[in-house]
């Protein structure tokens, strides 16, 4: 698989390697040389900003306690299942 580099030195990720690292619009990848003539494409982790909203606000507020018995519930029901 190949692809053109153009007169601004840009070149497009063809379509089976940008679904094989689920690269979308705006993702950004790094560069790599790991040797004189061969270099590696990474796909960076997406920022912590493109999960917003990926969680439905609950329907009703939710307090410091309330987050703190859950926290500590869970953690108890952890303990449990070894």
């Amino acid at each position: 698989m190949t692809a053109t580099l153009t007169p601004n030195w840009q070149i497009t990720i063809p379509p089976q390697i940008r679904k094989r690292m689920r690269l979308s619009v705006g993702d950004a990848v790094r560069f790599i040389c790991v040797e004189h003539n061969r270099i590696e494409l990474i796909a960076s982790p997406n920022p912590i900003t493109r999960l917003r909203g990926i969680v439905p606000k609950p329907n009703k507020p939710v307090s410091l306690d309330d987050m703190a018995r859950a926290i500590r519930e869970g953690a108890a029901n952890g303990r449990n299942r070894h």
